[in-house]
């Protein structure tokens, strides 16, 4: 049994009515989720990816997805670019684990800081339960800042 905390509340019991806040910041090369039940200061690092595909030379041509041949159908999308391929993959799998997440009960809100055409490709590939944890999205890109500038700059587009 949980120890007692003043007001006959179970310590148990405090951290059940606590809501933890996910923070998805990503660009299309890496992205770093935060944990937190408070403020940013607070939050801690819970997950970090990166996309090393995005750093490859043809990620930063926009070149066309090549078309399959034969009965096989189409291998890409034919009006999408080889960057924007990568980007979706990347969002699917950021996707993936957030709603590994959500279903593991690690998080009941989520706020997603991404550039504007990753934050599209993230909220394309939400599901419903997923999509209503959402509670904020930022269009900016600063995934890259150094812990401390990133968490600077959290804070002032949160506060």
């Amino acid at each position: 049994m949980a120890g007692s905390a003043p007001g006959g509340v179970t310590s148990l019991d405090l951290e059940e009515d606590m809501t933890t806040t996910w923070i998805l910041v990503a660009d299309a090369s890496r992205a770093v989720v935060l944990a937190t039940t408070g403020t940013v200061q607070h939050a801690r690092e819970v997950h970090r990816e990166e996309n090393p595909e995005a750093l490859t030379p043809e990620a930063h041509n926009d070149r066309m997805g090549h078309m399959g041949h034969g009965n096989g159908g189409h291998a890409l999308a034919p009006h999408t670019t080889h960057k924007e391929n990568v980007l979706e993959r990347f969002a699917s799998k950021l996707v993936a684990h957030l709603e590994q997440g959500r279903n593991n009960g690690l998080f009941q809100k989520l706020i997603v800081v991404a550039p504007p055409k990753m934050l599209g490709s993230l909220r394309n590939g939400m599901g419903a339960p997923l999509r209503k944890t959402v509670t904020q999205e930022h269009p900016r890109d600063v995934v890259g800042e150094a812990p401390a500038r990133l968490r600077e700059h959290l804070e002032t587009l949160l506060a």
